[in-house]
């Protein structure tokens, strides 16, 4: 289950996924796409995207922590 708090101090539970920030509607749309794919879980889309987000973004790092 995912807590999120919005802007006005509600709580909302979130079964599945959720995308956080300025590009949050793109990368949920794109996480969604990928869960079709079989042996694809939330943690290797999530996995898949932070490498390709460290390879574009100078800011962004490629260790991660699980």
């Amino acid at each position: 289950m995912i807590v999120e708090l919005d802007g006005s101090g509600n709580v909302l539970e979130i079964d599945d996924l959720v995308g956080v920030g300025s590009g949050g509607l793109f990368a949920e749309c794109a996480a969604r796409a990928l869960l079709d794919i079989e042996n694809y879980d939330a943690e290797k889309i999530a996995y898949k995207a932070m490498n390709i987000a460290a390879s574009k973004c100078i800011y962004t790092s490629n260790e991660f922590k699980f």
